[in-house]
């Protein structure tokens, strides 16, 4: 609150425009003690005079006091948005939904495009759960271009190489498991049974 603008130059001008009536009031009152001629509607009219002032002064004062104390109960902040809630996907991923979970998710990050767990959670199901390393590298490509941070960029690329092994991208992970697929195939096809 600029309390020169908000509240000394209102109340400034409000003691100027309310020194004439008081002024008058004054006057009329000290006339009547002079003379000793006690005219009630005189005496009557002096008083609305001298009173008028605090109707006059009293707004400012009362905002002013009223922001005060009313800001002890409701903060003068500016609205900030709530967290974000995870509990929701993470239990569509436990229940084997990833799917759910991904849209969940996906839900976050347009609401709050900064939140990096969001994305690593992402990485996470697409990675661990769905095994779509193709998809997993759209999800980190879009969290790299969106992110502004640079940690949260590398723990993206972390992410992303901790999935591969040491030193390997999500695309060279996605070939070794397509070769250990088709070696497990040959293996079980060299096996005779019983």
């Amino acid at each position: 609150m600029n309390l020169r603008n908000e509240f000394f130059v209102p109340l400034a001008w409000r003691i100027v425009i309310s020194a004439v009536p008081f002024s008058i009031g004054w006057w009329m009152v000290s006339r009547t003690m002079i003379t000793g001629d006690a005219n009630i509607v005189m005496v009557a009219i002096a008083v609305v005079l001298m009173t008028a002032p605090g109707f006059i002064i009293a707004p400012p004062i009362a905002r002013f006091l009223g922001n005060y104390m009313g800001s002890l109960f409701y903060p003068d902040a500016t609205h900030v948005r709530p967290p974000p809630v995870y509990s929701l996907p993470r239990a569509r991923r436990i229940q084997g939904h990833f799917e759910e979970s991904l849209a969940l998710y996906r839900k976050i990050v347009e609401e709050h495009p900064q939140e990096t767990q969001a994305y690593l959670d992402m990485l996470d199901i697409t990675i661990d759960d769905l095994r779509d390393f193709a998809r997993a590298e759209k999800i980190a490509h879009s969290a790299i271009a969106v992110l502004k941070s640079p940690q949260d960029r590398a723990r993206i690329r972390r992410r992303m190489r901790e999935g591969g092994g040491e030193g390997k991208t999500v695309r060279d992970m996605d070939e070794q498991r397509l070769e250990q697929d088709r070696s497990e195939n040959v293996s079980f096809s060299n096996c005779s049974g019983p």
